[in-house]
């Protein structure tokens, strides 16, 4: 054997060319390729401090792996023996031979751009591949599956054979010798169960057959084509695809739902996926729920005297959204009137200080001697309906006021007779008057309802026996109702 010098392992560069080099042996001691690698040492360096010496010369020189190769042969370096070595030939050594590993391993001339040598190589094997690719549509097998020869990449298209055909799948082989599919112009996962019987890369004849033969062994989703869940797609979880003319054994659609997790591929006897089967039974519910629900027609349901216990679900509904659609309008309107009193209170009403204030009740107080003077009478309305409006005016807290019995009659009395003008008298704060809730209080004492009430009956003779209507005589005493409602049962 050959003597040879000690072997320096050199290490690679990412995405750079391999170039492997061998002293070429002499004709007493022949020996293969394979038998000159030995194994090297652990001691790694870069190439930066690697200096050569070949024929009593030093040079630097910088040798890399090829990325992506493949063994296709004995002689070829296998996947773990990637990284180039050098080996420092004795002084003896003349003449050197340089190979390069593709799909086979090339001899190749070291004054020739090695670069340009592996790309030109590359594309060699590429386009042999593309006219096998070309060949493999003659047979009848793939008779629906078209070859792109105007691509510049390997391309198979299969469209529907129908009055406006769309493209069923498109199939390509990219130059890295990658493939991908793309169904009804949405791009196949990766994660789809096709993959899973097929390798990475298709550099082969023999592969990107097997790629075909289970292409065809799939048929396209339909989804869900039924004309009556068309308008029931949610744009979040589905959406509306195209018409492709389309058909999958009888069942022919121009537009079909599909959710956006949809496999587009499935197996011959299964007419949808798994994820469209789960979508299918959300849009049936809800198209169940569309029937059942009764058209309301437009009506003003604020003024209907149905009772709320008599309406429809639908009509529900209907009069919820006008009542809310009504206090909507009612909040506006007492918005901007509130923006009207305060812009008219900054620019026309006059700010009373903490002494004015107290100037006016001390008012109030000093004439009540003259009130006195003018109503001499205890009893008499004028006398207490004064008195009533210094004490509401002198509480800190006006919910604290208990007014008088005889105040509150005047005001029912005055609120029977007219219900717009007590409240124009209450709210124009020149007097202050109890409210319409303290009124009500009084008038519904007795809960209202039909025919005569024996709790009125009772109320009425407690009445006459406080004035003293005693005798017999006064006892009979005629009602006057001067107020009819007629409920309709």
């Amino acid at each position: 054997m050959p003597r040879t010098s000690k072997r320096r392992r050199i290490c690679y560069r990412d995405k750079c060319i391999a170039r492997k080099r061998v002293r070429k042996p002499k004709v007493l001691d022949a020996h293969t390729i394979e038998e000159q690698h030995i194994l090297i040492d652990s001691d790694a360096h870069t190439i930066e401090e690697q200096l050569i010496h070949i024929d009593d010369t030093y040079t630097e020189k910088s040798f890399w792996p090829i990325t992506e190769l493949t063994e296709l042969g004995d002689t070829c370096i296998s996947s773990d023996q990637t990284p180039a070595f050098l080996i420092e030939q004795d002084e003896t050594s003349e003449n050197i031979e340089h190979y390069v590993v593709l799909d086979k391993v090339y001899q190749y001339d070291p004054n020739y751009n090695l670069e340009k040598f592996v790309t030109t190589k590359r594309e060699e094997q590429y386009s042999a591949l593309k006219r096998s690719c070309q060949k493999l549509v003659e047979n009848t097998l793939y008779a629906q599956v078209e070859f792109m020869r105007s691509s510049e990449i390997i391309r198979y298209a299969s469209v529907y054979d129908s009055e406006n055909p769309g493209e069923n799948f498109i199939c390509t082989i990219k130059k890295d010798y990658s493939a991908e599919v793309f169904v009804h112009g949405k791009r196949l996962s990766d994660q789809h169960d096709l993959w899973n019987t097929l390798p990475g890369k298709f550099v082969t004849i023999q592969q990107v057959e097997s790629l075909l033969n289970v292409l065809l062994h799939y048929d396209v989703c339909i989804g869900n084509p039924d004309e009556e869940l068309q308008n029931l797609c949610s744009g979040k979880l589905a959406y509306v695809e195209a018409d492709y003319g389309a058909y999958r054994g009888d069942c022919a659609y121009q537009s079909t739902i599909r959710t956006v997790a949809c496999m587009l591929l499935t197996d011959r006897w299964k007419p949808r996926c798994k994820n469209c089967i789960t979508y299918r039974k959300t849009v049936k519910k809800q198209a169940a729920r569309r029937k059942l629900k009764t058209p309301t027609p437009s009506k003003n349901w604020l003024t209907s005297r149905k009772g709320n216990s008599r309406l429809t679900d639908s009509e529900k509904v209907e009069k919820i959204k006008q009542l809310k659609k009504y206090n909507s309008n009612l909040v506006s309107q007492v918005a901007a009137l509130k923006k009207k009193v305060e812009k008219s209170i900054r620019s026309e009403g006059v700010s009373l200080s903490e002494n004015n204030s107290k100037d006016m009740v001390n008012l109030m107080t000093s004439c009540e001697s003259t009130v006195n003077e003018q109503f001499p009478d205890e009893n008499c309305f004028q006398r207490l309906f004064w008195s009533q409006q210094a004490k509401f005016n002198n509480l800190a807290d006006k919910r604290g006021m208990r007014w008088h019995p005889m105040l509150i009659k005047w005001c029912i009395n005055l609120k029977s007779k007219s219900t717009s003008t007590y409240d124009s008298l209450r709210h124009s704060g020149f007097i202050k008057l109890p409210s319409e809730r303290l009124l009500y209080d009084y008038t519904h004492v007795i809960k209202q309802g039909v025919g005569f009430k024996p709790e009125l009956s009772d109320l009425l003779a407690e009445e006459m026996e406080f004035k003293g209507a005693t005798e017999e005589w006064q006892q009979y005493v005629g009602l006057l109702q001067d107020e009819i409602k007629v409920k309709v049962s």
